[in-house]
């Protein structure tokens, strides 16, 4: 046999194995379809989604909603977005599950505040709804909407010394914030 035949005959067929192996091989799955499907179908229901909330819509935003939020879970603005819906419905127990889950997912949690604890309120949950004002304070202590908040939770619980401080502390941070000049 020719030995520079050989030279060239051999990596060649090494190379076509590799290639036969990943580029043909009929029972290799890359999950590239898949893959390029599943983003297809968010980006079709994120586009319906948004044009069913900008026509006001929100019963029927729900629907595409949900479902990029059951493909993509911890994604939090889909949790955000399924929240507003919830609130504009005044479906006030799924709102407040969506922004439990918004404090848990969002990398700026305090977004979820004051919401989430009028979420609880609309439902006549003042102890939650006070849990949640206190915890929206500890995720951001110098934000005058978590300070009135936490303010009026403590004052409707008869707490009017903290509640004064907390006002007092609020319009140190925003003078001009009208509900806390009135409170």
């Amino acid at each position: 046999m020719d030995i520079p035949f050989v030279r060239f005959a051999v990596p060649c067929l090494i190379l076509y194995m590799f290639y036969w192996v990943f580029a043909l091989n009929p029972y290799v799955d890359d999950g590239g379809d898949d893959a390029s499907q599943s983003a297809a179908r968010s980006q079709v229901l994120l586009a319906r989604s948004k044009a069913l909330l900008r026509e006001g819509k929100l019963q029927e935003a729900l629907t595409p909603t949900l479902e990029l939020h059951k493909m993509y879970p911890e994604n939090h603005i889909y949790v955000g977005q399924l929240a507003h819906i919830y609130m504009s419905l005044g479906r006030y127990r799924e709102e407040a599950a969506m922004w439990e889950k918004f404090l848990q997912t969002a990398p700026l949690p305090w977004e979820g505040c004051p919401a989430i604890g009028l979420a609880y309120r609309h439902q006549g949950l003042e102890r939650k709804a006070f849990d949640a004002f206190e915890r929206c304070l500890k995720l951001d202590g110098g934000n005058s909407d978590s300070l009135f908040f936490h303010g009026h939770a403590l004052e409707r619980q008869g707490q009017f010394g903290r509640a004064l401080e907390m006002y007092n502390r609020g319009l140190q941070v925003s003078p001009d914030y009208p509900d806390l000049a009135g409170a």
